[in-house]
């Protein structure tokens, strides 16, 4: 299964960290991570993407204004149907309905919004309307790392997902994690998250 993650970029912060966590637990021969950033200032863990068997797309296009989003709209879009993903993971918070869209019109089965964090600095309610219209019709998932970051984002239902590979560093340390069978991520091993 192909899964892309959509983030604005790979810096050594806590999205991306999460991410990277779910990517090292997972069955690599079942699965494989991708992600598609939108800023190459610093790329961290290129090396070890690659070695688990992923790709880095980048999309440098992305800039204020309705006629860019488009555009970078419609790459995303060539990207995804050129590349025939299983799932797309936006983390992208209100920009998600536009990449959700694009894996919409590219086929995709599974959409999933992630929002991470609990505000948001635009704001223009027409714009946030927008944005929320957009993640409700296009995504087949929503998830949140806490009630207040799924409010902010979704109108209606989401689901709490947390970085659970940490939790269990926090309860056992690292010797005991190593024991722990980890072959694949909860939230990637539902059966509701593959597609049909």
């Amino acid at each position: 299964m192909k899964i892309l993650h959509i983030l604005e970029g790979l810096f050594p912060g806590g999205t991306e960290n999460v991410v990277m966590n779910w990517n090292r637990h997972i069955s690599h021969p079942l699965f494989q991570f991708d992600f598609l950033i939108n800023n190459t200032k610093k790329i961290c863990y290129e090396k070890e993407i690659k070695e688990l068997g992923g790709k880095i797309l980048i999309v440098n296009q992305r800039s204020a204004g309705i006629k860019s989003i488009l555009k970078y709209t419609y790459t995303v879009y060539d990207l995804l149907r050129k590349n025939n993903y299983d799932t797309v993971i936006a983390h992208m918070g209100y920009i998600s309905g536009f990449e959700l869209m694009a894996a919409w019109f590219a086929g995709i089965p599974k959409r999933i919004s992630v929002s991470h964090m609990g505000y948001y600095y635009d704001t223009s309610k027409i714009k946030i309307w927008l944005y929320k219209f957009l993640i409700w019709v296009f995504a087949t998932d929503c998830w949140a790392v806490s009630e207040q970051a799924g409010k902010n984002l979704f109108w209606s239902h989401f689901e709490i997902v947390k970085n659970e590979l940490l939790e269990i560093k926090d309860k056992y340390g690292d010797e005991r994690r190593t024991h722990i069978d980890m072959t694949a991520v909860d939230y990637i091993e539902d059966e509701s998250l593959i597609p049909e």
